[in-house]
């Protein structure tokens, strides 16, 4: 024999059954997985040093208002590729140094001006759209 619990005219199994479906609804709907819908773009590029390109160094881009940011390492022939994708927009960019390594733990005195190590100071930008992208930032010696 089964029991039947009444609560105001309504069975207690009916409202516990409701409450489940109620709740199995809301989670499949979350479960729909979210797919980022915003655009982003590769970029690649080239960084030269009065005219002659930089042989060595990291290229940040930067974008508080994006969200997004990203570095690639400077080749020996100045080209770099940034790694993966950058969400679309404008960006602030900052050529660095070659930090210490393992193999080179006091890095020599690097030619890139200080104003350009800095994405305050540097004064370089970069718009990235959607697909590819190619940029080029000339330094000014000091």
């Amino acid at each position: 024999m089964q029991r039947t619990w009444r609560n105001g005219g309504g069975t207690l199994r009916g409202a516990a059954w409701g409450i489940l479906w109620c709740s199995l609804l809301v989670i499949a709907a979350g479960c729909g997985g979210s797919r980022d819908t915003r655009t982003t773009g590769r970029v690649k590029g080239k960084v030269t040093l009065g005219g002659q390109p930089l042989s060595e160094g990291i290229v940040t881009f930067s974008s508080p208002s994006v969200g997004s940011g990203a570095e690639a390492v400077v080749a020996a022939d100045g080209s770099f590729v940034v790694d993966g994708e950058l969400l679309a927009g404008n960006y602030q960019v900052a050529v660095q140094p070659p930090g210490p390594t393992p193999d080179n733990p006091t890095p020599r005195e690097s030619s890139i001006p200080k104003k350009y190590r800095d994405l305050g100071t540097s004064q370089l930008a970069a718009e990235v759209a959607v697909g590819d992208n190619e940029v080029s930032f000339d330094l000014v010696p000091e």
